[in-house]
């Protein structure tokens, strides 16, 4: 293993991607890193695919012991160890393609290797930042030809971007513990496939840098930008991501804000949740505002929804609509301490939207997620989007030699009874129901965690009451004292 370490470090920066792709096949391990691969032999079985951060790989040459076999395991689908190593790793289906780059390639050639294969491909072979680096250089070489009547060189327009990527990333510091700050991407924050797709990704990234300072931005455009899209409740998800960054020991920041974030996420008090803002203002009725909660919490978030469901359009909250929704919140709720083992949190947002006659909530926890929790609880082996489905049919449970399989069917039928929309993501499944249909689609990365997203009226169905109402687990209201 170092033998083929090292011949990848020595083969230069030029060959080496962003990430690496490591494939396991039962008998060997193959490692490939921009137009670099080696073979290892290895047992164990196993068929399966990872990235892993390239540099951070090729450093392990340096510090693994010189011994023979090493032991190699992933853990979580999040850590690739190696002996007593571990680095941030990412999953990804076996047999995804390895895209091959000419040795010493500059930006044109290197174009034209990747120009054939979608984004996808690309980012599976570890070659994002390679393809958005060429196509930088590229767009320079454009614009140098046609400033060379102005007396500008390309060599002039090469220091202007190095300067305007030093001015946005910052400068490493003289003294020590300062890591160069990397800068990131959200470009669409809402409950749907696209904004948790989004999340996912944003997630993997962080998890695999190297850098222990990032700079999240909302968008690429200026802060006024009123075209981004947003939902107040997607705070939720978000503090799930920015939870597992600190978990991390790592910081972060926010940089492009568009305005309509900005507005959203004061109101609904996330800034102030997360240390960014002063709490503002009561005045806004329409919120619930963003809170976090332990998972042993279940009386607190009761009483909090009480209090935040008060004057937002909907029955008084002793008639059987608002407690069929408060039981549905409660499951949902007791799933995080019962399946999730969320260390992190419980985080909950919502929004009000009285035009429309709507309620959307949003409960998210940083924890277990469900296809991991099915693989570890009952030893099946399912896909995500086979998990996730297996876990909303009705009597499926994780539990142990107790009845269960309530909860989240619960929300799916109270929301199919009052004609309401729920979305569900966790790991790499994304779930919904919409106009009573159901559907499931994978998700590009896997979600570190899971949100359950409900969207209802705040005018009652007459005589829509779930049937297994009576037998829930969370005691009523009134009672949770």
């Amino acid at each position: 293993m170092l033998q083929a370490l090292n011949i990848l470090k020595n083969a230069g920066a030029t060959r080496v991607g962003e990430e690496a792709v490591l494939t396991f096949t039962g008998a060997e391990l193959r490692i490939e890193s921009g137009g670099g691969g080696v073979a290892v032999p290895t047992s164990g079985g196993w068929d399966l695919q990872i990235r892993v951060p390239s540099q951070m790989l090729l450093s392990l040459a340096e510090v693994l012991p010189d011994e023979d076999p090493l032991s190699m395991r992933v853990e979580g689908g999040t850590s690739f160890r190696i002996g007593p190593v571990g680095i941030p790793c990412y999953l990804q289906p076996v047999g995804s393609k390895v895209i091959d780059l000419p040795v010493n390639a500059d930006h044109a050639e290197i174009l034209e290797a990747l120009t054939p294969h979608t984004s996808q491909e690309i980012e599976m072979s570890g070659l994002a930042e390679v393809h958005r680096l060429a196509m930088e250089r590229r767009q320079i070489s454009i614009a140098a030809e046609l400033l060379l009547p102005f007396g500008v060189s390309e060599q002039d327009l090469l220091k202007l971007v190095e300067s305007r990527n030093a001015r946005y990333a910052g400068r490493k510091a003289r003294h020590s513990g300062y890591s160069l700050k990397k800068e990131y991407f959200l470009l669409c924050a809402t409950s749907d496939h696209s904004g948790m797709s989004g999340l996912a990704r944003l997630n993997r990234k962080l998890a695999i840098s190297s850098g222990d300072s990032f700079t999240i931005n909302f968008s690429e455009e200026v802060r006024s930008d009123s075209t981004y899209r947003c939902d107040s409740n997607f705070a939720a998800a978000l503090a799930v991501v920015l939870a597992r960054v600190q978990d991390r020991g790592k910081e972060f920041t926010f940089g492009v804000v568009p305005r309509i974030v900005e507005d959203l996420f004061v109101k609904n008090w996330f800034f102030h949740g997360i240390g960014l803002a002063a709490k503002p203002e009561e005045s806004h009725t329409t919120r619930i505002p963003f809170r976090s909660f332990k998972t042993s919490e279940i009386n607190e978030f009761l009483d909090y929804m009480e209090q935040a469901l008060e004057g937002k359009g909907l029955p008084p909250l002793d008639s059987t609509f608002c407690l069929q929704l408060l039981q549905c919140l409660g499951e949902i709720f007791v799933n995080t301490e019962t399946h999730s083992d969320s260390a992190l949190g419980v985080f909950v947002c919502g929004q009000h939207y009285p035009a429309q006659q709507r309620l959307v909530l949003t409960v998210a926890d940083a924890g277990v997620t469900i296809p991991e929790r099915i693989a570890s609880r009952k030893g099946k082996h399912f896909s995500p989007v086979d998990a996730l489905e297996w876990a909303m049919k009705k009597g499926n449970t994780t539990k142990i030699d107790t009845p269960g399989g309530i909860g989240l069917k619960l929300v799916r039928d109270f929301a199919r009874e009052q004609h309401g929309e729920v979305w569900i993501a966790s790991g790499g499944a994304f779930w919904e129901m919409q106009s009573g249909e159901e559907s499931i689609s994978e998700l590009d990365d896997p979600f570190p965690g899971t949100v359950v997203t409900l969207k209802i009226p705040t005018e009652p169905t007459p005589g829509a009451v779930p049937p297994e109402l009576s037998n829930l687990s969370i005691p009523p209201p009134s009672s949770h004292e």
